[in-house]
């Protein structure tokens, strides 16, 4: 099996590389890629031979870049690519403008916080904590994980009353697939089910665009991922999948990636 799509503290997941690399090689996975937002400092770290020498298996290089579709957050991951090349075109946030989004936002609603952090998930934690510091007190569905809710329910729903205007600062998918390609990558469009209501609209807008579609990921059921893999099938595109491992919800290696899909591009073979 492979995973695809895992993300380390150099973004919004909960474990660094190194540990990373040794549950994958705990649980026989044949290969993997480390696709961090917008950031490439875990490719640094792989450069150290110990910390390789950790993971037995093939590393592919990775990347989940931010767009903007007609509003709508939109994920991007490349693959493959040329990774002193692509650090051209990938400068890592300190944060700063979600930072201060959330904080305009807040005060909307009385809240006022100073929000700390440099990464996506530590952001959202503390947002969360000023949140249940405050009078005004959010109701959270009984076993879902609060920082996940409030990204994907809140920050990023455009029918929230807390929706952060995040995309308006992205590039378009095109930009962004101009630069995967122009590394030597492949462009994939990343978990089309997260972008709820939009979904099969963003799949057709972007389809004869990026080179391939995430199938296989959590958020997906089995009817909604054999109709991504009709789509891939029917347009020539290439079938990719992971567990989007950030530490929650989804346990490394959980989406049973065939390894046989490693063959449909050579971009997917190449070792870092």
């Amino acid at each position: 099996m492979i995973d695809l799509h895992i993300h380390t503290t150099f973004s919004d997941g909960e474990k660094d590389v190194a540990t990373i690399l040794k549950m994958a090689e705990e649980k026989g996975l044949v290969a993997i890629s480390i696709t961090d937002h917008d950031c490439l400092d875990a490719y640094d770290v792989l450069k150290n031979p110990e910390i390789r020498a950790l993971y037995s298996g093939k590393i592919i290089t990775g990347v989940e870049m931010s767009t903007n579709v007609n509003g709508t957050m939109v994920h991007i991951l490349g693959y493959g690519f040329d990774v002193d090349k692509m650090k051209n075109y990938i400068v890592r946030d300190d944060g700063a403008l979600e930072r201060r989004l959330v904080e305009k936002k807040f005060a909307e609603i009385g809240v006022i916080a100073k929000i700390e952090g440099t990464v996506g998930r530590e952001i959202t934690e503390n947002a969360v904590v000023a949140l249940d510091n405050s009078d005004f007190k959010m109701q959270w569905p009984e076993g879902v994980v609060k920082s996940l809710h409030l990204w994907w329910d809140h920050f990023n729903n455009r029918d929230s009353f807390l929706f952060l205007d995040l995309a308006s600062h992205f590039m378009s998918p095109s930009e962004a697939i101009d630069k995967i390609h122009a590394c030597g990558g492949v462009a994939i469009l990343a978990h089309p089910a997260q972008y709820k209501q939009f979904d099969m609209e963003i799949v057709e807008k972007l389809k004869n665009k990026v080179d391939g579609i995430e199938c296989y990921h959590w958020v997906h059921d089995e009817e909604y991922r054999e109709k991504l893999i009709k789509i891939c099938k029917d347009n020539g595109l290439i079938i990719t999948g992971g567990s989007d491992y950030h530490g929650l919800l989804s346990p490394l290696g959980s989406q049973n990636v065939p390894s046989e899909l490693l063959g449909q591009h050579e971009v997917l073979n190449r070792d870092y």
